[in-house]
């Protein structure tokens, strides 16, 4: 499985963490997603699943790449990522360590929606097959973390009605769930209410 390997240039900045007051609830929502092994490691050593939020403007603090493991992190764990450039495929950001792979379509998200302010994603096989193709997928022969998977990705957002749940299957990012939304706990929850039929 390709997984957890950043595939876009960083230019990070070796600076102090975000403070703990843009990040004490994301964090405690990331923990509950790690309490139910939708953000966890494979046996191979990968770790799956970020959560971002809004900063200021198009910037976002988001979780640091290899971090999946640890079921709560520290604020020395997340990076501010303070811009993104989808056709130079490369991302600007401070932290203490390299943001997620996943921020170049954390970041196209915040970039289409202005008044999104949370994005989770989150790793789950059994809901992926389940809902893949019937929640908006994206196309199976793009892969993570690439410029292609955010552009896909706007492109489901711009054509979702208003309406819509506002969560993505990843179709070529195997067992990737992203989820959206102005409020953090609608977002989670909806993530957390993904069952299949039996």
């Amino acid at each position: 499985m390709d997984e957890g390997y950043i595939k876009f240039h960083c230019e990070l900045e070796d600076d102090e963490a975000p403070d703990v007051i843009f990040t004490s609830k994301l964090n405690t929502w990331r923990t509950t997603l790690h309490k139910h092994q939708l953000i966890g490691e494979y046996d191979d050593g990968i770790g799956y699943g970020n959560v971002s939020r809004r900063f200021i403007a198009d910037s976002f603090i988001i979780s640091g790449s290899a971090t999946g493991s640890n079921a709560t992190l520290d604020f020395a764990e997340y990076v501010l990522v303070t811009g993104f450039n989808i056709r130079t495929n490369t991302v600007s950001a401070k932290g203490l360590i390299p943001p997620s792979s996943e921020s170049l379509t954390h970041g196209i998200i915040y970039k289409t929606l202005p008044q999104v302010k949370w994005v989770l994603h989150i790793h789950n096989a059994t809901i992926w097959k389940y809902y893949k193709n019937i929640l908006p997928t994206t196309a199976e022969h793009i892969p993570y973390g690439t410029p292609e998977m955010a552009l896909e990705v706007m492109r489901l957002i711009l054509a979702s009605a208003p309406t819509s749940p506002r969560i993505l299957i990843m179709g070529g990012h195997q067992d990737g769930i992203i989820a959206y939304g102005i409020n953090l706990d609608d977002v989670g929850q909806k993530l957390l209410n993904l069952v299949v039929p039996e």
